[in-house]
């Protein structure tokens, strides 16, 4: 259903703003979806790599941006903001600490096209580094 999903925004919304010559933005995209089924769930990363290049048509973002933060500091964070819980929440922390290491391993594989952001820090230097990186990748095309 998530691939289904995927799909149809990417038919229905990606292309066409792109098409107009719009940046589009999106939060948690396909790389997600290999974060936590391949990683995370320990599901066969090439099937998860085939089903996600089939929804997207292939289209790969030009900049992925990594908030990234310890395991429990995260965890931790979503409980004392009172964050909705459910149950696609509800994993052991080994689950978690999977799903970082995947995100760490795709920053790997593709340097050019990730930027990771310490989230672990006081938010606002957290949005001034954001700026900084998206900045950067619209003037130059790279960042």
């Amino acid at each position: 259903m998530y691939q289904a999903s995927r799909a149809q925004f990417v038919e229905q919304v990606i292309k066409p703003r792109r098409a107009m010559g719009e940046i589009v933005l999106s939060d948690r995209y396909a790389d997600s979806t290999i974060a936590y089924q391949g990683y995370g769930h320990q599901q066969d990363l090439e099937q998860v790599r085939a089903l996600v290049r089939y929804a997207t048509g292939g289209l790969v973002p030009d900049l992925t941006i990594l908030l990234d933060v310890d395991v429990e500091v995260g965890l931790n964070r979503k409980k004392q903001n009172n964050a909705e819980w459910n149950r696609m929440d509800d994993h052991v922390v080994e689950f978690y600490r999977r799903v970082r290491a995947g995100y760490h391993e795709m920053v790997k594989q593709e340097p050019v096209r990730w930027r990771v952001v310490d989230a672990g820090r006081e938010w606002k230097s957290v949005q001034e580094e954001l700026k900084r990186v998206i900045d950067s990748r619209l003037r130059t095309g790279n960042g």
